[in-house]
């Protein structure tokens, strides 16, 4: 049994020795394929490579002999070039001699045409001259002629003769020129004489007394008018000072109700001159230090207008007045004294309060608002919140009364 043992141990060991001998076989064999297929790879490429070189040969023989017949072409294009150069060659020497002709002659003509421009241009200078000399002469015609025409005016007009009666009837006596000159002078000095000067002197009497009167109406009225602005002047003092100390004294005692205590004033700032001055608004909340109304909050600022909006009010009832949004800024605490401030004044003056705060809403006799029961149409709703509380109370005294009986 264990010689079994043994000799199947050593046929393992064998087995796996093979196996080994095997896979080291296989190892070889596939390395072989491989150098194998690398080998017939090698001998393909250079069979190709063999092809190609003998392609290449064959075009390059092709493009020698291309070569060789462009070379003899070129040899023969050469030949023809040359003799076509020596050709223009000798054209040119021909050309080089005519141009050097036709530059002398250029020279020539640009000479005679320099020398034919300067006598233009004194040919155009003296027609110039002559021109002007044309002008001035004509010029000293018309002049004369004018002269001639005016003298000639002058002696109809002044003696009633003309040039021919004068030379006929005066052309041989001597004239004194220091007296005619002298006379001239004289009649120069006395200027022209106006007939129609005591015309012109009665229409201007006429006009400066009528401005005169015009003037005395200006100032009548200009003094009127100066004393109608004092005494409106003196009016609008009186007013504005009455008006601006009952509203002071009604804004106090409404803020301290707004407020339940504190202070506030009203401030002229020109004191001296009531009808340019400003007004400062101070108030003193309780608990606070004396605050301009910029310094203030919300709430309070706008407690603090209110209380200036109803003392006007009170001095001057106003018959329609329009809230909008004025209790936004306020807590409930405040809303209470808002609408109980309105309910006072609703006596004298019919409100119209916008508003989303619902004690603000609770306290009014008509209640107008905007709804949408459908996607995109608006509808205006009322309620007559007066009615309904005249129908609750009547209706809790019919229960009273039933519960008593």
């Amino acid at each position: 049994m264990q010689q079994a043992t043994q000799r199947k141990e050593e046929l393992q060991k064998e087995s796996e020795a093979l196996k080994a001998q095997i896979n080291a076989l296989s190892t070889s064999l596939y390395e072989i394929k491989i150098k194998k297929n690398n080998v017939e790879l090698d001998l393909k490429s250079t069979d190709f490579e063999y092809r190609s070189l003998l392609d290449n040969e064959g075009k390059r023989n092709e493009q020698i002999a291309s070569s060789n017949a462009r070379l003899k072409s070129l040899a023969d294009e050469k030949l023809a070039t040359q003799g076509k150069l020596s050709a223009e060659r000798d054209n040119l020497a021909r050309l080089e001699l005519d141009e050097h002709k036709l530059r002398g002659e250029v020279e020539a003509l640009k000479k005679e045409f320099d020398e034919k421009t300067v006598a233009l241009n004194a040919s155009k200078k003296q027609v110039s001259e002559l021109q002007i000399k044309k002008n001035d002469l004509e010029n000293a015609l018309s002049n004369a002629r004018r002269q001639r025409t005016t003298v000639v005016n002058n002696l109809f007009e002044s003696w009633n003769i003309t040039p021919e009666e004068a030379a006929m009837n005066f052309g041989d006596k001597p004239v004194d020129y220091d007296r005619v000159k002298m006379m001239r002078k004289r009649i120069e000095n006395m200027g022209a004489v106006n007939m129609t000067a005591p015309e012109e002197y009665d229409a201007l009497t006429e006009r400066h007394t009528f401005l005169k009167t015009q003037i005395g109406d200006l100032d009548g009225a200009k003094k009127d008018l100066k004393s109608a602005i004092n005494k409106i002047n003196q009016t609008t003092r009186e007013n504005f000072k009455y008006t601006f100390e009952q509203v002071r004294m009604h804004f106090k005692n409404i803020y301290q109700t707004l407020f339940r205590g504190g202070e506030c004033d009203l401030v002229l700032t020109q004191p001296e001159n009531l009808l340019e001055t400003g007004i400062e608004i101070y108030a003193q909340p309780p608990g606070k230090k004396l605050l301009n109304i910029s310094s203030m909050s919300g709430g309070e600022k706008t407690l603090t207008a209110l209380s200036l909006l109803f003392a006007f009010f009170t001095h001057n009832p106003s018959p329609f007045c329009i809230m909008d949004e004025a209790d936004a800024a306020l807590d409930e605490a405040n809303v209470e004294r808002y609408v109980n401030l309105i309910k006072e004044f609703s006596k004298t003056t019919q409100f119209i309060v916008v508003t989303h705060n619902k004690r603000t809403m609770e306290s009014a006799r008509m209640l107008y608002g905007i709804t949408m029961e459908e996607s995109g149409v608006s509808k205006v709703m009322s309620v007559n919140l007066e009615d309904r509380s005249v129908a609750g109370m009547q209706k809790k005294e019919e229960i009273e009364s039933l519960a008593e009986a």
